[in-house]
């Protein structure tokens, strides 16, 4: 591993990054940056190496306080400094080093666009010591680096990243990805419920199944042809099998839960039908979407197929009392 606090010499329009796409490297013109620091002298100085490390890699906008523009237009005649962060519209990524008693800290604050959380990094610099001049030039540099491998498509903007220089001999890095963002709501997809109960073909055809399999639960795929009509493809309810395989591992039957063979997906694709939604009964309770039906569509809060709407049918007394489609909201 490169020691990070030797002097990076990336600075120029002519940097090159191994394993960086063009297009990652073209994008980072579109981003501002704006740095700020505690006051002390080595954040300030480390503020400035990283805001120099960027316009070098191509960044389009920066803002850094009067004092430390070190002759950042000479650098690059393209760049734009801009007046504060009222102006780094996004893309954006802001930057706030301090002093530590340890060494050093970085927050880096990442924002894509208006409509998006920001994402936040620490980076943390230990030397058991407060940081000092020679440490500088090798923490603006790691966290302008944190920016660029994520605009790079390298690596992720990470939740937090440790460097332990307590022990020079053994430096050791640490570092933790950014949690997953859980699916904030499920809402009622209005739209595909209508056209899918106003489809007699699709409702006989998705009723007709989640009956005779009942008490069972039945599950699917609603897909849509080359016509653009809506089509109901019956599948296997795999519940059982992994039960009888691992039954403490899937405790359920399919009584009470489903699981599909996810190839299927793929083989409709093939014979030219989109994918548009999942279906699945839910027998003798309503059609509610259930916390185990969102653990099973958004494992780890991520959907599996970001998009695509789950109906769930209820069948009570041996009759399909109630159809209800979902989309999951992040």
């Amino acid at each position: 591993m490169r020691d990070p606090r030797q002097v990076f010499a990336r600075y120029g329009r002519q940097l090159l990054v191994p394993g960086a796409a063009f297009h990652g490297q073209a994008a980072l013109h579109g981003w501002a940056a704006v740095f700020g620091h505690d006051g002390s002298p080595v954040a300030a100085e480390a503020a400035a190496v990283a805001a120099r490390y960027l316009v070098g890699a191509g960044l389009g906008r920066v803002a850094i306080p009067q004092a430390q523009l070190l002759a950042l237009a000479d650098l690059d005649p393209e760049v734009q400094l801009i007046d504060g962060p009222g102006q780094a519209v996004p893309p954006a990524a802001h930057f706030f080093f301090a002093q530590r008693g340890f060494g050093m800290t970085v927050d880096v604050v990442r924002l894509t666009s208006a409509d998006t959380s920001p994402t936040v990094c620490t980076l943390r610099w230990d030397v058991g010591h407060p940081a000092g001049t020679v440490d500088a030039v090798a923490v603006g540099a790691a966290a302008a680096g944190l920016l660029l491998d994520d605009v790079f498509e390298l690596a992720p903007l990470p939740s937090s990243l440790c460097w332990d220089w307590t022990d020079p001999v053994l430096p050791r890095l640490s570092r933790k990805p950014q949690p997953p963002q859980p699916v904030g709501t499920v809402r009622a997809d209005a739209v595909l419920q209508g056209e899918l109960l106003a489809d007699a073909g699709a409702m006989l055809a998705l009723q007709h199944e989640c009956l005779t399999r009942a008490p069972a639960e039945a599950c699917g795929l609603l897909v849509r042809n080359g016509a653009g009509r809506l089509e109901v493809v019956p599948t296997k309810n795999l519940q059982d099998e992994r039960h009888v395989a691992d039954p403490e591992r899937h405790p359920r039957t399919s009584r009470t839960a489903w699981q599909l063979d996810t190839r299927v997906v793929a083989q409709q694709s093939e014979q030219g039908r989109s994918l548009v939604a999942f279906w699945h009964s839910h027998v003798d309770t309503d059609a509610r979407f259930s916390a185990d039906d969102l653990a099973g569509a958004a494992p780890d809060g991520q959907p599996l197929y970001p998009g695509i709407a789950h109906v769930v049918v209820a069948v009570i007394a041996g009759k399909c009392s109630e159809v209800k489609v979902y989309r999951l909201e992040d």
